[in-house]
C-alpha cells in the first residue's frame, strides 16, 4: 500500500490531484483525512489531502501504514530532477573525530555537536542515544522532493548556513537536532559566546507543535534527551 499526499495549501498538488481523480480509477472510500475524503485505486493505492502546507512524515505514520509516502507537488518534483549536490555527501562513519572537526568552516556560527563533546562529553554521549541525533537519518528514505521541508526541523542550521534541500547537502557535522538547534549557536563559546543554557517550551514547540507532535510533554521530554547541564 502507498499513500499519495496532496495538499489544500498547494495549488499545483490539487491540480495533480484532479488530474489522478479524471485519468485514474480511484473510488471515494468511507473514510476522511482531516475531514477530506480518501481516495483508494484497487486497495494498492490511497489518495488524501490535508489541510495544511507542511505535514511531517511522523503525523501520517500515526494514520496510516503504508510503505510509503509520496508527496504530489509539480513544482518540488521537477526541482527534485533538476537538483543536484554541490558536493558529494561525506560518509559520517569514515570520519575520526578529528576529521569532521577539521570539516567545520571558520566562518560558520555553528560548530557541531563534536565541538561540545569537548567540554560536555556526558551530554554528547547521552545525545547520541536519543531520537534527536538520528532525526536526519530517519528521513534519508523519503522522496527527494520532500525532504527540504522536513529538514527544517530534521537537521541543526536549516536557514543560518545554507538552505539544506536534500538530506545530502546537511554539512556531515550538522546531521541531527544537535545542541545548537536548542541552545543557539556556539561559535566564540566558551568565551564570548551566549549560550541559551536552559531550553523553554517556546524553543522545542518551533518543531514540536500541537499538530506535528500530539503527545509532547515537555517535562518528560527534556528527561528523555537527558541534556542536563555538566561541567
Amino acid at each position: 500500500m502507498r499513500v499519495l499526499v496532496t495538499s489544500e495549501q498547494d495549488i499545483a498538488s490539487l491540480t495533480i490531484k484532479e488530474h489522478l481523480l479524471e485519468a485514474h480509477a480511484f473510488s471515494k472510500t468511507d473514510d476522511t483525512f482531516e475531514g477530506n475524503p480518501i481516495y483508494s485505486h484497487d486497495d494498492e493505492v490511497l489518495l488524501i489531502t490535508t489541510n495544511r502546507d507542511m505535514i511531517h512524515c511522523d503525523h501520517l505514520e500515526s494514520h496510516f501504514e503504508t510503505e510509503a509516502f509520496i508527496f504530489c507537488s509539480r513544482h518540488r518534483a521537477e526541482s527534485a530532477k533538476l537538483y543536484k549536490p554541490k558536493v558529494a555527501p561525506l560518509p559520517e562513519k569514515d570520519l575520526s573525530e578529528k576529521e569532521m572537526i577539521a570539516r567545520i568552516p571558520k566562518e560558520s556560527p555553528l560548530i557541531g555537536a563534536i565541538s561540545c563533546k569537548r567540554c560536555h562529553e556526558v551530554n554528547y554521549r547521552n545525545w547520541l542515544k536519543t531520537k534527536h541525533a538520528k532525526a536526519t537519518q530517519t528521513i534519508a528514505t523519503s522522496p527527494r522532493y520532500a525532504q527540504e521541508e522536513c529538514l527544517i526541523c530534521h537537521a541543526t542550521g536549516h536557514g543560518k548556513i545554507g538552505e539544506f534541500v536534500t538530506v545530502d547537502e546537511v554539512p556531515v557535522y550538522l546531521r541531527g537536532v544537535q545542541c545548537e538547534a536548542c541552545h543557539g549557536e556556539g561559535k566564540g563559546h566558551p568565551g564570548k559566546g551566549e549560550m541559551e543554557r536552559k531550553v523553554t517550551l517556546g524553543v522545542c514547540r518551533n518543531c514540536h507543535t500541537k499538530d506535528q507532535s500530539p503527545t509532547f510533554n515537555y517535562l518528560a521530554y527534556l528527561e528523555k534527551i537527558g541534556c542536563k547541564i555538566s561541567k
